[in-house]
């Protein structure tokens, strides 16, 4: 009887230290909802330029977020192995498929954010672009303006526009356009 109760006493010994493992497991997984949330708020609205704001940020936490949920699927497969309870099966099988669950969200949530970060860069560089372009239509206008009127003060003046058109034309995304009469 006593060699008996002593198995009993081990294999509840056993079941308990799975059941913690498998525990641990799903802390793992809390811990990573926080950088899954984060990610998930930010993919909900990519363009807002708090989500833009906050994107490096929790690009950042993302390694440590997959390395928690590699590392909780890894117990839970392990644990699950052992375990002879369908219920605590159930809770290793549904640890694993929450992990690769997550793991997919944020992988795919990485690509959204990536483009969106490049989204907002190309828009950056057309705003500025627009700008080169307003900037070098109100120089083309004064300098045909002041060339209206021929003083050799305004000539000066219009050649001093025209090499601000210059300068425009040779920046990225320049004002080729609006500066089109300047050679």
């Amino acid at each position: 009887a006593g060699a008996g109760g002593w198995y009993l006493y081990q294999d509840h010994q056993r079941h308990m230290s799975q059941v913690a493992q498998l525990d641990e497991a799903l802390d793992l997984i809390r811990e990573a909802d926080e950088t899954v949330v984060a990610l998930d708020g930010i993919v909900a609205n990519p363009l807002d330029a708090g989500s833009l704001a906050k994107a490096d940020d929790v690009l950042a936490k993302l390694p440590g977020a997959l390395a928690q949920l590699e590392e909780a699927d890894a117990a839970a497969r392990r644990v699950s192995v052992d375990l002879r309870e369908s219920e605590d099966k159930e809770a290793a099988n549904q640890t694993v498929a929450a992990t690769s669950a997550r793991t997919a969200l944020i992988e795919s949530g990485r690509q959204i954010v990536g483009q969106a970060q490049r989204a907002d860069e190309a828009a950056r560089a057309v705003r500025e672009a627009w700008q080169g372009v307003v900037d070098a239509d109100a120089l083309a206008r004064d300098a045909a303006a002041l060339v209206a009127d021929t003083t050799a003060e305004h000539v000066t003046a219009s050649r001093q526009d025209q090499r601000g058109c210059r300068r425009l034309r040779r920046r990225p995304g320049g004002a080729r356009r609006a500066c089109r009469h300047v050679r």
